[in-house]
């Protein structure tokens, strides 16, 4: 159940998702292959996760490397130490902030 304000982040990318659910997208770029092709984007990702204002809801839609991310592992981290799992969805698990990591 998501609250007025909530936002989200599918990593990495997925519009109908971010459609279907109703949130504001933390992330400029919708498409993956804008995810994958624009300068910035995972430097961007780790950013909105790890900074003061993270996304409520974040969806793991693709694996971490997906598009060659997360080689050092820092949005897995991010992930795994600032949000906790809440469902698992046709084979997507869908996360939430932790109230600690607000």
């Amino acid at each position: 159940r998501a609250d007025r304000g909530d936002t989200i982040e599918v990593l990495y990318a997925r519009p109908g998702v971010v459609h279907a659910s109703g949130l504001r997208s933390t992330s400029p770029y919708l498409w993956s292959a804008m995810q994958a092709h624009a300068p910035g984007v995972e430097s961007g990702i780790v950013e909105r996760l790890g900074g003061a204002a993270p996304p409520t809801w974040v969806v793991r839609w693709n694996r971490p490397g997906a598009y060659g991310f997360d080689r050092d592992g820092e949005i897995s981290r991010l992930v795994d130490d600032r949000y906790r799992h809440v469902a698992t969805v046709r084979g997507r698990e869908l996360l939430r902030l932790r109230a600690d990591a607000r």
